[in-house]
């Protein structure tokens, strides 16, 4: 029981492997969930498991005169979703653009790419994040926990919907065969749960416990 205990102990002080994430430019970081501080740096550690970045694409074209000031071309907030794999290498990037069309052409509907050192390539989502009303000197780690909370909302609101009938059949069936209906309902939220993909697991159970 005691050697038990001890390697127990040993492999919880284990140091657990994390992944490099390179940022470059002109892509922006401006939060991250789990948070961690960014204080402008443009390397971050990724533990295994899901994180999620809001990131901006941030394009400058330098001025071609003093008499000129430099041209400014951003995009909306992207959540980014990164599943990390284990120990690796990785790099976020967009294209390297050189003029103010083609910049303003992109930030339209901006693609970033995650590139990794493993064979078994850490996964990249991304959807906008549109900003609405006055945006000087927004909370982006707040609007970022806001995203997520919405999205673990309309997640289960979409699973409801299109569940309802499978739901009410399972109910039906499970009630001609005597089984408490509140039971049958209970049930059938296990098996929409077990269906579910790990990141929408992750989302329902953040939702379910504030809940509470």
């Amino acid at each position: 029981m005691r050697g038990g205990l001890i390697l127990l102990c040993l492999v919880l002080s284990l140091p657990v492997a994390a992944a490099e994430l390179v940022v470059k430019e002109p892509l922006q970081v401006l939060a991250i969930m789990p948070q961690q501080s960014l204080t402008g740096s443009k390397t971050l550690e990724l533990s295994p498991g899901e994180h999620q970045l809001l990131v901006r694409y941030e394009g400058v074209l330098p001025a071609r005169s003093n008499s000129e000031s430099d041209i400014e071309v951003n995009s909306e907030p992207q959540l980014l979703r990164i599943r990390v794999k284990g120990d690796e290498s990785l790099t976020l990037s967009a294209p390297q653009l050189n003029s103010e069309a083609a910049m303003t052409q992109y930030v339209k509907t901006p693609t970033m790419t995650l590139m990794g050192s493993a064979s078994a390539a850490s996964s990249l989502s991304q959807q906008p994040v549109p900003l609405k009303g006055f945006v000087l000197g927004i909370n982006y780690q707040d609007l970022l926990a806001t995203t997520l909370r919405d999205d673990a909302a309309t997640s289960v609101v979409a699973a409801t919907a299109l569940s309802a009938s499978a739901t009410t059949q399972a109910t039906a069936t499970l009630a001609s065969t005597g089984i408490p209906a509140a039971q049958s309902r209970e049930q059938a939220l296990q098996q929409l749960f077990l269906q579910a993909t790990p990141e929408e697991r992750k989302r329902f159970v953040s939702w379910a416990v504030q809940q509470f």
